[in-house]
């Protein structure tokens, strides 16, 4: 009797065949294929997210800086006063010079016989695209300040260079690039127009 419970428990003992195995092998290589696929698309969507995040934080510095000083600088016709910004022609319009308002005789910033502004001119403004390091700098009396980084192209319009503008205004054009982790290129390009001091 007891030989004969053996092989009926014998029979009853469940195993896993060969191909029973590679089967549940492959299935456990393709969902963990798969999942790490997944896993690394994932993060190439965070890598790029955070790329353009830095880059709009850096168009944003860049242009919120640029456009409040570039407001207090005047026009740039011929006309009186005398133009007080110069942006080189293009295709060389990657930096600009430009003056603000400064009280030269100590009363204020009008000048008390012609009711105009006073400028500073012996303290100019330059901002300027430097390619080799991709960047923006602001300089002034000597001093060179970083506004922005990952620059890949920089341009400066006035009426001299697009007629579509007003004698008051400056378009400024700033093109950023980065490349993730993983070597695709994040590129940004964010356009600004700024109307000047009358």
């Amino acid at each position: 009797m007891m030989a004969v419970d053996l092989i009926r428990n014998k029979k009853n003992v469940f195993g896993f065949t060969f191909t029973e195995v590679l089967v549940a092998s492959g299935l456990l290589v393709i969902v963990s294929g798969a999942l790490y696929g997944l896993y690394l698309f994932n993060l190439e969507a965070v890598e790029s997210s955070r790329c353009g995040m830095y880059l709009q934080a850096q168009a944003r510095i860049a242009l919120n800086c640029m456009g409040a000083e570039l407001r207090n600088a005047t026009r740039t016709s011929s006309q009186a006063p005398s133009p007080r910004l110069s942006i080189p022609a293009a295709p060389n319009n990657t930096s600009i010079r430009f003056y603000r308002p400064k009280d030269l005789n100590g009363a204020t910033l009008l000048n008390s016989t012609t009711g105009l502004i006073e400028w500073g001119t012996d303290d100019p403004i330059d901002y300027q695209y430097l390619p080799a390091s991709k960047q923006v700098v602001r300089i002034q009396q000597g001093i060179t300040r970083v506004v922005a980084r990952e620059v890949t192209d920089l341009r400066f319009s006035d009426i001299a260079i697009d007629p579509t503008l007003s004698i008051y205004e400056i378009r400024i054009v700033l093109t950023l690039s980065k490349t993730t982790v993983r070597q695709k290129v994040i590129t940004l390009t964010r356009v600004a127009i700024v109307k000047l001091r009358n």
